[in-house]
């Protein structure tokens, strides 16, 4: 083993040693994690592609059924699909009918009205008195 002489550096000085360093045993564990980590992209790419084809087989059908039952409705109530649409839809339809002249019931006469109609209607009718019985 030989022993090379350093050069010694005043006191308080920094100094390098250059004997510590084994730059060969550096480059051999930077190959070796570079190799490691290809390596490992290699075989999560391989299990992503794997995974990737199974998804994409068809799968049949747990119950003998069940390609009958998919096409059925499910029972009432049934979950809305889009709320704010069939929100839209109901307050359309109320102010439809609130506005709007139609008959409830033609043989008996009845007529629905507007509301601002039947409003203004009561104003200059007044309200209905009923009869007193006992008269």
């Amino acid at each position: 083993m030989t022993h090379h002489h350093s050069t010694v550096a005043p006191v308080g000085m920094p100094h390098h040693d250059s004997e510590d360093i084994d730059s060969g045993t550096i480059y051999k564990a930077g190959i070796g994690l570079t190799v490691i980590i290809v390596a490992t992209c290699v075989l999560v790419l391989g299990i992503y592609r794997m995974l990737d084809a199974r998804e994409a087989t068809p799968v049949a059908p747990q119950y003998p059924l069940a390609a009958q039952i998919e096409h059925r409705l499910p029972p009432e109530p049934r979950l809305q699909t889009h709320p704010r649409k069939d929100l839209a839809d109901l307050r359309e339809a109320e102010e439809a009918q609130l506005s709007t002249f139609a008959w409830t019931d033609r043989s008996a006469e009845q007529v629905r009205v507007p509301v601002d109609v039947a409003m203004k209607m009561l104003v200059d009718r007044g309200l209905p008195v009923r009869q007193d019985a006992t008269k």
